[in-house]
């Protein structure tokens, strides 16, 4: 299990991947964003467990019951989180800026704090690796400004990776520039929280 979730918010991190982690006391109230589009925090954790579920059948990482139980709000939370990016184009730098906005929630709100208990890490181990995480995200932050030329070096093209990584329908509405960050959330949050 550790492996698992270490995989997932640091995975997502490494510098090297040119493709793009938690609790919230009251529940998120749905968002409107401009484009007439209502952000509903059920429909939202309806639609990450159902990325999640493709994943578990593309071979991907399996998530436990307590996992999902700790991210549960902090997705439903995603309108809220990321009230001032909604609107935003969905670009490589876009979703890179949403889910560095999105980690960053999580390590101040006691989401990551939770998910290390479950982990079984004594307080000590927590401390390091919520200091890694800490300092994983300032240098993604930092590497993001240059994506065009990691993206470059990497022979790739950001058309490239987000046939990779979003759902057929959304890689349409990404080509046409009709793709919002608002957009995303509703169909394929996962992209966001954990690099589905």
């Amino acid at each position: 299990m550790r492996k698992m979730v270490f995989g997932l918010l640091l995975g997502s991190l490494i510098l090297s991947n040119p493709t793009f982690v938690f609790s919230v006391e009251k529940k998120p109230a749905a968002v409107e964003v401009k484009s007439e589009m209502k952000l509903d925090p059920d429909q939202i954790w309806k639609a990450y467990l159902e990325n999640v579920e493709a994943s578990k059948v593309s071979g991907d990482l399996v998530y436990s019951k307590e996992f999902l139980e700790i991210i549960e709000p902090t997705v439903k939370a995603l309108p809220e989180i990321l009230k001032d990016q909604l609107e935003k184009k969905v670009t490589f730098d876009s979703v890179g800026r949403a889910r560095i906005t999105y980690l960053k929630y999580c390590l101040n709100n006691g989401s990551v704090d939770k998910l290390l208990r479950l982990w079984g890490l004594d307080a000590e181990g927590a401390f390091v690796v919520k200091e890694m995480i800490k300092d994983l995200v300032e240098r993604f932050e930092e590497t993001l400004k240059d994506a065009p030329a990691i993206l470059e070096a990497r022979g790739v093209t950001e058309e490239d990776v987000m046939l990779s990584r979003l759902s057929k329908e959304n890689f349409e509405k990404y080509k046409k520039g009709n793709l919002t960050i608002g957009d995303l959330i509703a169909s394929q949050p996962s992209l966001i929280v954990n690099d589905d």
